[in-house]
């Protein structure tokens, strides 16, 4: 079902992003859905992000891409619940 949204006549959508500077060479800016390409897998934010929730300390998480000497790297964020023991012992917790 997905592979036929992604066809329109001759093209083929991957669901990356570029653009095209004004010397016509193309940039890669990451892609248009909610999956992240880390080390050629690749990874769902959402399934991260319901893990975290999974910890009895966690209120609130979010996870993002991001780049990190031309590699792109998860970076998870979280919210501890207001009672939570908090600090490097969740930290190691979560990791």
């Amino acid at each position: 079902e997905k592979s036929k949204r992604s066809i329109l006549g001759d093209w083929f959508f991957t669901g990356d992003r570029y653009r095209v500077d004004e010397d016509g060479f193309y940039w890669y800016e990451g892609r248009s859905d909610d999956m992240i390409k880390v080390s050629g897998l690749w990874v769902s934010p959402i399934e991260i992000e319901s893990a975290l929730l999974e910890h009895p300390a966690v209120a609130e998480s979010a996870v993002v891409g991001i780049s990190i000497d031309g590699f792109t790297r998860i970076k998870a964020f979280v919210i501890a619940k207001q009672d939570a023991v908090k600090g490097d012992k969740l930290v190691g917790e979560l990791q």
